[in-house]
C-alpha cells in the first residue's frame, strides 16, 4: 500500500514538467518519465530510443544515468543516490546519435495515506479427504474496491518545487533585466534559453536563460510576433510576411519557410502540429511540424489574437468579436464559442481552466475546459497583455502598469502586483523563472 501511494505521489510530481514534449522525425520523443523512489529509478516512455537495438545513453540535469534496461520505446534507469528537489532536463540520446528532452521536476515523497479496508472472505472450498495438514494455501482474490467517497474542502495552495530548489522564498523578485531586439513581442522557451520575437524589425533574439548571455539574433521575416518551440525547432510568425519561419534550436539555422493566413500572430504546438491563429484573415493554421505542410485552415472569431493547447482542444481568444472559439485538434471542427470580456487577448492553462485577459477592462477571466463555463473574473493591472501558469499561480503583464499580477490559481485570490520594465506584454514560464517582454523600453524581465 505504501509503495502504490509514494507512486502516486511521484507521478504526480513528475506531471508537473512545463516545458512542451515533441520531436523531429526520426529522434527520440520523451511521453512521459516516471520516478519510483522505492527501487530509486525512473521509467521512460517514448519511441526511438534504439532503433539499432543499441543502448540509448540517458542524462538527468548534468548527470549521466545508468540504463537498467531498454527498448525502442522505454528505459528503466538508476537515479543519482541523492539530488534535490529540482526542475530538470531529462535527455535521451538514441543510437544514432539523434536527441529528445523533458523538462521533469522530482521532489521528495510525501507521507503514505491511510490504509484501505481489507475485502471480503473468498468462498470456503469443499472438505478434503482426512489427512495430514498439508501447506498453507494462497491467498484469496482481493474483494472489490468501494464506492468513491464525497470531495473533501479545498485544501491549501501547494508549493513550486522549481521556486524552492532556486532558493525562492519569497513571492515574486525582479532578478535581472536584459536588452532584447526592437519591440519585444513574445518568448518561448526551449528549455534552457529563451528566444524573444522582436516585432520592431525581423529578427529573433536568443538569451541563455540562466545568466540572460546574448547567443545570437537570426533573421526570420517582417514584424515577427509569435513563438513556439517544438521539442528540437522554433517557429516563428511572420505578421507582416504573412508566413512561418521554422528554425532549429541548437543553432538558429533556417529551416523552412511556410505560407500562413493574413497577419499571423500567435503560435502553439500540440506533440505532433503547429497551429497559428492569423489575425486579418479570422482563421487559424494547422502546420504538420516534421515539414510544415499545411494540414487545415479553420475559421474561428473576428481579430483572433492568442490560442493554447489544453492537451485534446485548441483554444483561441478573438480580440475583436469578444469571444472564445473552442476547437477539436483530432477532426479540426469548431465544437464551441464563448463569451469573453472586453477585448480577450491572451491565454493559459493551468491544468483545467484557461486563463484569458481582458485587455480594454483590466480583468483575467477563468473558464473551464470541459464545459466553458465562466468560473470567475478577477482584476488585475491596466491593459492586461500577456498571462502565464506557473505550476501554482497565475502571473499576469499589465502593459499600461509596468507591473505584472501574481494570483492564486485554485481561487484567483490577488498574492501581488510587482514592477517590471516598459509596456510588459506577453508573459512566459521556463519551468524555474518567469519571463516578461517589454515591448516599450526594448527589454525582457527575469522573475
Amino acid at each position: 500500500m505504501k509503495g502504490r501511494a509514494q507512486l502516486r505521489a511521484a507521478r504526480a510530481l513528475a506531471a508537473l514538467a512545463t516545458a512542451s514534449v515533441g520531436w523531429a522525425a526520426g529522434a527520440p520523443a520523451i511521453f512521459s518519465a516516471v520516478p519510483n523512489y522505492t527501487s530509486n529509478q525512473i521509467a521512460i516512455g517514448g519511441r526511438n530510443f534504439s532503433p539499432t537495438g543499441l543502448a540509448p545513453a540517458v542524462t538527468l540535469g548534468s548527470s549521466a544515468l545508468t540504463v537498467a534496461s531498454f527498448g525502442n520505446q522505454s528505459i528503466v534507469a538508476d537515479l543519482p543516490v541523492s539530488f534535490a528537489p529540482a526542475s530538470y532536463k531529462l535527455a535521451v540520446t538514441n543510437s544514432n546519435q539523434q536527441a529528445g528532452a523533458l523538462i521533469v521536476v522530482l521532489g521528495t515523497v510525501g507521507a503514505p495515506g491511510p490504509q484501505g479496508p481489507s475485502g471480503p472472505t473468498g468462498p470456503t472450498g469443499p472438505t478434503g479427504p482426512q489427512g495430514k495438514a498439508g501447506p498453507a494455501g494462497g491467498a484469496g482474490a482481493a474483494g472489490p474496491p468501494g464506492t468513491t467517497g464525497p470531495a473533501g474542502p479545498l485544501g491549501i495552495t501547494g508549493v513550486n518545487l522549481a521556486a524552492i530548489a532556486l532558493l525562492r522564498w519569497y513571492p515574486a523578485n525582479l532578478t535581472a533585466q536584459f536588452a532584447a531586439g526592437p519591440g519585444p513581442w513574445r518568448a518561448a522557451s526551449d528549455g534552457a534559453n529563451m528566444w524573444i520575437t522582436n516585432f520592431g524589425g525581423t529578427t529573433i533574439t536568443k538569451l541563455r536563460a540562466s545568466d540572460g548571455k546574448l547567443l545570437g539574433t537570426f533573421p526570420v521575416g517582417s514584424a515577427p510576433a509569435g513563438v513556439t518551440y517544438d521539442g528540437a525547432n522554433i517557429w516563428v510568425t511572420n505578421t507582416q510576411s504573412a508566413n512561418v519561419t521554422k528554425l532549429r534550436a541548437s543553432d538558429g539555422t533556417v529551416l523552412g519557410t511556410f505560407p500562413a493566413g493574413s497577419g499571423p500572430n500567435a503560435a502553439t504546438f500540440d506533440g505532433v502540429n503547429i497551429w497559428v491563429v492569423n489575425f486579418g484573415s479570422n482563421n487559424l493554421t494547422k502546420f504538420r511540424a516534421s515539414d510544415g505542410a499545411v494540414l487545415a485552415t479553420i475559421p474561428v472569431g473576428t481579430g483572433p489574437t492568442d490560442l493554447i493547447w489544453d492537451g485534446a482542444n485548441i483554444w483561441v481568444a478573438n480580440w475583436m468579436s469578444n469571444n472564445i472559439t473552442e476547437v477539436r485538434g483530432s477532426d479540426n471542427s469548431v465544437i464551441g464559442t464563448f463569451p469573453g470580456g472586453s477585448v480577450p487577448n491572451a491565454m493559459a492553462f493551468d491544468g483545467a481552466n484557461v486563463w484569458v485577459t481582458n485587455f480594454y477592462s483590466s480583468t483575467v477571466t477563468k473558464l473551464q475546459v470541459s464545459d466553458g463555463k465562466v468560473v470567475g473574473t478577477f482584476p488585475v493591472g491596466d491593459n492586461p497583455n500577456g498571462v502565464a501558469f506557473d505550476g501554482v499561480d497565475i502571473w499576469v503583464g499589465n502593459q499600461n502598469s509596468n507591473s505584472v499580477t501574481k494570483l492564486r490559481a485554485s481561487d484567483g485570490k490577488l498574492l501581488g502586483n510587482y514592477p517590471v520594465g516598459n509596456a510588459p506584454g506577453l508573459v512566459t514560464y521556463d519551468g524555474a523563472n518567469v519571463w516578461l517582454v517589454n515591448f516599450g523600453d526594448n527589454t525582457v524581465s527575469k522573475l
